[in-house]
């Protein structure tokens, strides 16, 4: 058993025990702050109204669709839900993208995952491709495009429109975006962990503080811990 000279006492069960808390602690804090949180939600659905998200042969055509949003603190994006389904598509293969925000239009794509294929009874959850800062008051915009011929979803309103809410459509591939004005954002949820200062500790780092504290501790009360911690004889 290890032994820590503490002010002139041999403490074995009471530093072993600070020392438990302190990592404890350290670990319960990493993982809260690995939890993902709410960034911006406009749930529940309308399942009643609806906006098209295809590519389909003939009838509605092209048109990909977009909303905005903006973080109320910074966060590191994890995930996105969508209220968008497969409805009867023949190619069922999309596009999900966070972008930039462009005179208040989709810009630039900053997370992209493609290949997406569709449920006709579930929302859809689509995990960050990589890490994302998403920096509070800024506005970005999750984007839906149909990536095959054939592609026909549905992406749901939501009941109440939030104030402020904003969202765009695009009539051909690659083509300009355009404002909609006479349609509310879709229904969609970003998820993101906090990030208050552009990095999350990491758990050892947590863990390598905690135990700095406990040899500060030590000092201050008259006599540091050795180099190395000797076995009891």
């Amino acid at each position: 058993m290890f032994t820590f000279p503490v002010s002139g006492r041999r403490t074995t069960v009471k530093a072993a025990l600070a020392m438990a808390a302190l990592m404890s602690l350290a670990m319960a804090g990493a993982a809260a702050m690995a939890s993902a949180n709410v960034v911006y939600t406009d749930y529940p659905a309308n399942y009643s109204s609806l906006a098209r998200i295809t590519d389909a042969y003939g009838g509605p055509g092209y048109q990909a669709w977009a909303n905005s949003f903006v973080p109320a603190a910074n966060y590191t994006y994890t995930s996105a839900t969508l209220a968008l389904r497969d409805d009867n598509g023949t190619a069922n293969s999309y596009t999900i993208s966070i972008n930039s925000d462009s005179s208040n239009l989709p810009g630039t794509a900053l997370d992209t995952v493609s290949g997406v294929s569709l449920s006709s009874n579930s929302d859809l959850i689509v995990a960050a491709a990589g890490p994302l800062a998403l920096v509070s008051g800024t506005t970005y915009w999750l984007v839906a495009i149909p990536a095959a011929t054939g592609d026909n979803a549905a992406w749901y309103f939501p009941i109440t429109t939030p104030p402020g809410s904003t969202s765009a459509w695009e009539g051909t591939s690659g083509g300009p975006w355009t404002a909609s004005s006479n349609a509310p954002s879709t229904a969609f949820e970003i998820d993101g962990t906090p990030n208050g200062n552009g990095t999350t500790p990491e758990p050892a780092t947590l863990a390598l503080l905690a135990f700095g504290g406990l040899i500060l501790l030590a000092r201050r009360r008259g006599k540091a811990l050795p180099a190395a911690l000797p076995a009891k004889p």
